[in-house]
């Protein structure tokens, strides 16, 4: 990759904290490396990732998708120490993010939460872009408990705002599988996950897929749908001038 920059940043705790440079825009422009990262959850955090990310990573800004309950349930990790701004941005808080019943089926139950998120967060995807815009908030990192959906999502709307094509985003977006292993170990500890098998934990192409589908046939692009739910234009140009080179 260019600058020498790997896609997946080497930390001990985060096994999903990925850096969402370098991704080629449909005008010729690239998204900036070292300015924007998605993540699992940061309480993972060993303290020498937490001085890595402050201090070599430079993060300023740290967007907490969880609901309430996972993240008093798990704590910041030794992030919470740091001097960064905290903003917690529950995507999921209406609806609730209860473990799946056996008998689902693990595809169609993630479309079913992408497609709630799409139809009632808007509000909440649109502060956290604003907050994202603000002066100041770049390095920055948001992340969920995986770093799969929640972040997918959003990761999907940023990359999509900058004018990233869809073929990039879903690959940017299937890369959590190549740590499905060490995630697989990790979440099948939460309560009522216990029994849950490798694979629904594993980020599906056609759940994106349909997502961007329906992004595209109710409002043309993430960039209508920003702008749809409050975000304004000169939000949308600070975006592209802090992560566009």
């Amino acid at each position: 990759m260019s600058k020498g920059f790997d896609r997946f940043v080497p930390l001990q705790g985060c096994v999903n904290f990925r850096d969402l440079g370098g991704y080629p825009t449909r005008n010729g422009r690239t998204v900036k490396w070292r300015r924007l990262f998605r993540s699992d959850g940061i309480h993972h955090m060993t303290p020498e990732d937490a001085r890595y990310v402050q201090q070599t990573l430079g993060v300023a800004t740290i967007v907490d998708l969880r609901n309430t309950d996972e993240a008093q349930r798990d704590g910041r990790g030794p992030m919470a120490e740091a001097p960064v701004e905290f903003y917690s941005v529950p995507f999921l808080k209406e609806r609730g993010n209860d473990p799946p019943n056996p008998s689902e089926d693990p595809v169609v139950r993630l479309g079913g939460i992408y497609q709630w998120i799409f139809q009632n967060a808007g509000g909440l995807i649109a502060e956290t872009l604003i907050k994202l815009a603000a002066d100041g908030s770049l390095p920055a990192v948001f992340h969920c408990t995986a770093g799969k959906d929640r972040t997918g999502i959003l990761a999907a709307l940023i990359l999509g705002i900058l004018g990233v094509d869809d073929e990039e985003i879903m690959g940017d977006y299937l890369l959590t599988n190549q740590r499905l292993d060490q995630l697989f170990e990790r979440l099948r500890t939460i309560p009522g996950s216990e029994d849950r098998p490798r694979e629904s934990f594993a980020a599906p192409a056609k759940v994106l897929e349909q997502f961007l589908k329906d992004l595209r046939g109710n409002y043309g692009d993430a960039t209508s749908y920003a702008r749809a739910h409050g975000v304004t234009q000169a939000t949308i140009a600070g975006l592209r001038a802090s992560l566009l080179e």
